[in-house]
């Protein structure tokens, strides 16, 4: 007869391919005014293409009550403020690129002194690519400090931004851990911006804390900016084991009958 018998078999599972990264672009040239204005230019970075994410950082030399007007499609990621005397105000705003952009863009503002740069990424979620945010202002003499953050997923990128103010041209150099992206920038109305990213921990990891060098006494602002990626990658899938029937063949006895002589008395 023949029996089945159950045999354990592993079929493998592709895994999954981690998404891409996101990829800084570029940096446009600064802007800074010597003078009060009433029009921050904001200008466009080299390169960039649709569906980039633009991040433009505005300095204004007053307290967070000079918000600006955004043109159409940029919106407001956070305010933090340093200081006093003076007090400074960062702004960080963000748009998705279109297929045509503008070189330039002005954003409305109370007549003030201001400043403002601008950066591209490539590779972050078009639909909504922040996911959080961390800021804090430094008092003259301090440096600035961009306290970390925890982000709600994976393979995101932290944008690490500073603007100081005070003296004449102060000097904000990155932390070495930093890829630097913009460094020492500075700017005719005595503004100099840093600027660098890293990759971000796993989800739910609180990120490291970031302190710049700078000259001076001066006041000045530290931000994180939290980039989703356009794809994530998913875990990889364990190997599901599947039961196969095997035949094996067992031999059986099988009983026989055979005659025996018995001899008669005649």
């Amino acid at each position: 007869t023949t029996t089945a018998t159950a045999t354990a078999t592993a079929t493998p599972t592709p895994i999954a391919t981690p998404a891409s990264g996101i990829t800084f672009v570029g940096a446009a040239s600064s802007f800074g005014s010597a003078s009060t204005v009433s029009s921050v230019m904001v200008n466009l970075p080299a390169g960039v293409q649709q569906g980039d994410i633009l991040l433009a950082t505005i300095q204004l030399y007053d307290a967070a009550t000079n918000q600006p007007s955004a043109p159409a499609g940029w919106s407001l990621v956070r305010r933090d403020t340093g200081g006093p005397s003076p007090n400074v105000t960062s702004w960080v705003y963000w748009k998705l690129a279109s297929a045509s952009e503008p070189s330039s863009y002005g954003f409305s503002i109370s007549l003030q002194y201001a400043a403002s740069i601008c950066v591209a990424y490539r590779g972050a979620n078009a639909n909504g690519p922040i996911d959080t945010s961390s800021g804090q202002g430094a008092n003259l003499g301090r440096a600035p400090i961009a306290p970390g953050s925890t982000p709600n997923s994976n393979n995101e990128l932290e944008v690490v931004v500073y603007a100081v103010h005070g003296g004449f041209r102060p000097t904000a150099l990155l932390p070495t851990s930093l890829n630097s992206r913009i460094n020492n920038n500075q700017t005719s109305t005595n503004v100099t911006f840093a600027l660098g990213d890293v990759a971000s921990p796993t989800t739910g990891t609180a990120s490291s804390s970031y302190t710049a060098t700078v000259s001076g006494n001066n006041s000045s602002t530290g931000q994180q900016i939290f980039l989703i990626p356009a794809n994530q990658a998913t875990p990889t899938p364990t190997p599901t084991t599947i039961a196969t029937a095997t035949a094996t063949a067992t031999r059986t006895a099988t009983p026989t009958t055979t005659a025996t002589a018995t001899r008669t008395p005649t």
